[in-house]
């Protein structure tokens, strides 16, 4: 028996090497309008990404206050600076402002300190119309337009502290009470009404919050001061000169 194999025709070879030429190519060609295709999608993600991120309403500031959120009012050469953090809708804070707050403002008008006021809205919760974070945007709208009144009606502001689990005072009410100090102008409640800062509250607060226990939180030249009665600050102020 003849064990010799036929061999294939040289037509047949080349039409088997036209055919793997062609599925190569087609290969190469999936494989690079594959590629192209990755390139233009991420192409475009970031370039959509890029819009939103220029096209995004930015963060609107109010000068008045201190790059981490302070307002101070004082001799700004005062050899102590008090910082107070306080939640307009905060009970202690409250209670703070009315039984050491004199305390503040008469060695502040003596000159002997910097007074530091920061408002910030973590108690959201305690009212059903997150009125924290109103009062606070209220705060810097008070300050931008007329902050030499700004202390009287945080003054105010306290007296008048809602209770909580309510729905905390009204936008009007507040420019109400900015109107009993002496706040009057025009470009006022459009502030309060539109939260012109409320982006501005909610990262001064989330700020405050990553270093601080609670409000009423008040420090003398940087230190926390836990005695926060009259004698306490005192105290702490004089300690501190």
């Amino acid at each position: 028996m003849s064990t010799n194999k036929k061999k294939p025709s040289p037509g047949f070879i080349e039409a088997h090497d036209r055919r793997e030429r062609r599925r190569a190519l087609a290969i190469r060609t999936g494989v690079t309008a594959l590629i192209v295709g990755l390139i233009l999608a991420i192409g475009i993600a970031i370039v959509v990404k890029r819009s939103h991120q220029e096209t995004a309403t930015p963060t609107v500031v109010p000068s008045a206050f201190t790059p981490d959120g302070g307002l101070t009012f004082g001799n700004p050469d005062a050899p102590v600076t008090v910082s107070v953090t306080e939640d307009f809708q905060c009970p202690a804070c409250r209670q703070f402002e009315t039984t050491s707050g004199p305390v503040l403002t008469e060695l502040m008008n003596a000159g002997q300190i910097l007074v530091d006021d920061h408002p910030i809205a973590f108690l959201d919760r305690a009212s059903s119309t997150q009125y924290s974070t109103r009062a606070a945007n209220a705060a810097a709208c008070v300050a931008q337009i007329d902050r030499d009144k700004w202390p009287a009606w945080k003054a105010a502001m306290f007296d008048a502290q809602p209770e909580e689990g309510g729905t905390g005072l009204t936008d009007d009410q507040i420019v109400a009470i900015a109107a009993q100090v002496g706040i009057t102008s025009p470009d006022l409640a459009p502030c309060i009404t539109d939260q012109t800062y409320a982006d501005w509250v909610t990262t001064t607060t989330n700020t405050a919050m990553n270093g601080i226990p609670g409000t009423p939180y008040v420090t003398v030249n940087g230190k926390p001061v836990t005695d926060i009665s009259p004698d306490g600050i005192r105290a702490a102020i004089t300690a501190a000169q």
